[in-house]
């Protein structure tokens, strides 16, 4: 006898939830280090774009030549007053702009903290120029080289004078922080970005406060003259119409007695005090504004002393007029007035003149008063400073063109009083057009079509007679319509053939009869 035995429903359920926890154990690892991998990876992504970014608003900062004043209380009266004063101040300030943008993860700053390029969550901002033959080195995103501003093997960081290049970079030592529990490499990865731009010519820009003040014309008056009637004339093609005459306004010429230079001082400039630089100071004591519209500036002393020497540009009260690069004397600037020439009544203005080389011998080397200068401004006056001492190797005399008069302000007066020019009386006064008019008038009313009968009389007899025709009606051809009947053809009818249905007999189905279980009893 078979006794059958059926599984209970509750222990096939259990086998089912055992299974689906074995898989899941299995599953778990991967799924958790897809999950981590994802997280990972955005924070990489996410750091990266933020140092790209950084580095995009630092360079733009540092162009304009912006600069933080609270960087400027460690000098006298806490101001920059010098360039190298506001070029130290403005390295900083760009730091604290590229750092303003890095938010959303750690950092270990370079300027608050001591870490190394080894070092985890390693943060630097480098500010770079060419300034004084600094090299500059790129920093490379996933590899260990990182940005550098090397002046003479030494670290030397600077923003760029105007019209120079300036680079900010970047440096992070991005830290994972799950997958290395996982043992999976590299624990951190370098990320690196540079951008590089050209400063612009912030010095006459930064003044916000003090905004430079414009060359505003004397515009002329309007006084039309009361002598000047113009009578209508009778002839309708002359038509007259009356001009005004400008009389000019007269212009005050100028005191070229106030307007004076010092004395010519030496000094040096750079970040390491080694190049040199003449100083002198133009003064405007009128009650009037002008500008430097041109400007000789002799070295002769210099030149023969030092050979080889190169004046490398002009600067007026900190804005750079113009790098000239002149290696022979004498160097002259005539662009004519600008903002940054400007030189506003009441002001003093130190007048630089810096050279290329550094020369350890430039103390003493050469009398102060040995330069020569000479600035022409734009009111025709013209500030001059003779040079009192002659080196001796040079036996060429001055140039003419350094020595004018301190007070020449007679030679300008042509080209600033323009009386000539608008003085319009010659070829405005119509006088002598307007009085032989009478001769004109007369003739105006005898202009009379008198015979004007011998064509009047025809003009009637001109009659048009008009013989009516009667119009002929010619009959237009009639369309005629001839019906056609409509054919109807007969469509072919479908006929339908019934077909008897065929009856399948199926086979009858055979029950097979199931086998009863029977439970057998065991009898203690």
């Amino acid at each position: 006898m078979t006794i059958l035995r059926l599984i209970p429903p509750r222990r096939a359920q259990q086998r089912a939830k055992a299974q689906a926890i074995v898989e899941f154990a299995i599953v778990l690892p991967i799924l958790l280090l897809v999950l981590v991998g994802i997280m990972e990876v955005s924070r990489l992504m996410f750091a990266w774009i933020v140092i790209e970014n950084s580095t995009r608003f630092g360079v733009r900062y540092a162009t304009a030549g912006s600069y933080n004043p609270a960087y400027c209380a460690g000098y006298s009266g806490g101001k920059c007053e010098t360039d190298a004063q506001k070029d130290a101040a403005r390295i900083p300030s760009i730091k604290d702009e590229t750092q303003r943008i890095v938010i959303g993860f750690f950092l270990r700053n370079t300027r608050t903290e001591s870490v190394t390029k080894a070092d985890e969550r390693y943060f630097n901002i480098t500010v770079c120029s060419a300034e004084d033959g600094r090299v500059f080195t790129p920093p490379v995103n996933n590899k260990p080289v990182y940005a550098s501003c090397l002046l003479s093997g030494s670290p030397s960081e600077h923003p760029g004078s105007p019209g120079q290049r300036v680079v900010v970079a970047a440096d992070y030592n991005f830290t994972f922080i799950v997958l290395s529990a996982f043992g999976i490499q590299p624990e951190m990865i370098h990320l690196a970005s540079y951008r590089e731009g050209i400063v612009e010519n912030f010095r006459a820009v930064r003044a916000i406060n003090t905004p430079l003040s414009m060359a505003i014309p004397t515009v002329p008056t309007n006084t039309p003259p009361p002598t000047e009637t113009f009578t209508p004339s009778m002839t309708p093609t002359e038509t007259f119409t009356p001009t005004v005459t400008y009389t000019p306004t007269p212009t005050p010429t100028p005191d070229c007695r106030e307007y004076t230079a010092g004395s010519f001082s030496q000094r040096t400039y750079s970040s390491n005090g080694s190049k040199p630089r003449v100083r002198i100071q133009i003064r405007n004591q009128s009650g009037t504004n002008t500008a430097i519209q041109s400007l000789i500036f002799i070295w002769d002393a210099y030149d023969v002393s030092n050979p080889g020497q190169t004046l490398y540009r002009i600067r007026f009260d900190g804005d750079t007029l113009e790098n000239v690069y002149d290696s022979d004397s004498p160097s002259q600037w005539d662009s004519g007035p600008t903002n940054d020439s400007r030189l506003n009544a009441g002001q003093s203005k130190d007048l630089d003149f810096d050279y290329r080389y550094s020369d350890s011998r430039w103390s003493g080397i050469v009398p102060a008063n040995s330069f020569g200068l000479t600035v022409v401004l734009d009111n025709g006056c013209v500030i001059s400073v003779t040079p009192q001492a002659t080196p001796t190797p040079s036996n060429t005399p001055i140039p003419t063109a350094t020595v004018p008069s301190s007070t020449p302000s007679s030679t300008f007066t042509p080209s600033l009083t323009f009386t000539p020019s608008l003085t319009f009386t010659p070829s405005l006064t119509f006088t002598p057009s307007l009085t032989p008019r009478p001769t004109n008038t007369v003739p105006t009313p005898t202009r009379t079509n008198t015979p004007r009968p011998t064509n009047t009389v025809p003009t009637p007899t001109r009659t048009n007679t008009y013989t009516p025709r009667p119009p002929t009606n010619t009959p237009k051809p009639t369309n005629t319509y001839t019906p056609r009947p409509p054919t109807n053809t007969p469509k072919p009818t479908n006929t339908y053939t019934p077909r008897p249905p065929t009856n399948t007999p199926k086979p009858p189905a055979t029950n097979t009869p199931v086998p009863t279980p029977t439970r057998g009893r065991i009898d203690g």
